[in-house]
């Protein structure tokens, strides 16, 4: 069970969601006010999907949390660094060298 209860169980059975979680190459933006629980579904969804990569069912997840009161959080350049990391990270090292993914990742501007 995850760490939120079972929050957003009533997500995974929605068509919409399912067409989401099957297709290889896509991509699910939640948007919302604040406190309307985009991060504890967001949470719940990355949980299942972690589980499912350590099952060998999927490969290549990435998020990013924007933070409305942290400017920094909000900058292209940040959102794409740190998905890139993660895309990097989850790629075998024989294929990518550790060192020239942390420089690229790192480097500003």
């Amino acid at each position: 069970e995850n760490r939120n209860g079972g929050a957003g169980s009533w997500l995974f059975e929605k068509q919409i969601f399912q067409k989401w979680e099957a297709s290889m190459s896509s991509r699910l933006w939640m948007h919302g006010i604040p406190g309307s629980g985009k991060t504890i579904l967001a949470s719940s969804i990355i949980e299942r999907q972690e589980k499912a990569i350590q099952q060998g069912y999927r490969c290549g997840f990435a998020y990013f949390y924007c933070q409305y009161n942290r400017e920094e959080m909000k900058l292209p350049l940040n959102i794409i660094r740190t998905i890139l990391a993660q895309l990097l990270c989850g790629l075998n090292c024989s294929v990518v060298d550790e060192k020239p993914a942390t420089d690229l990742v790192e480097k500003n501007g």
